[in-house]
């Protein structure tokens, strides 16, 4: 069953959220249905903090570039 919330948190909070998520999308062994889950969920948030004026477009730009390069452990 899909039960929809909300959270209420000031930009900077989802900022920490968004990032620790494109962290966690650089990892090699994020794999499996989470992970297209948390892709779109990051897509989606990272339009909202550019709406909401805590990321600039360029910012945003960079941080996707950079989500998709996994690290190496």
């Amino acid at each position: 069953m899909y039960v929809q919330h909300s959270v209420e948190t000031p930009g900077y909070g989802w900022l920490v959220v968004y990032g620790a998520l494109c962290l966690a999308l650089r990892h090699p062994q994020f794999t499996g249905p989470a992970r297209g889950i948390t892709a779109r969920f990051v897509s989606q948030l990272g339009d909202a903090l550019v709406e909401w004026g805590v990321l600039t477009r360029e910012q945003r730009l960079l941080v996707e570039i950079t989500k998709v390069e996994e690290t190496k452990h």
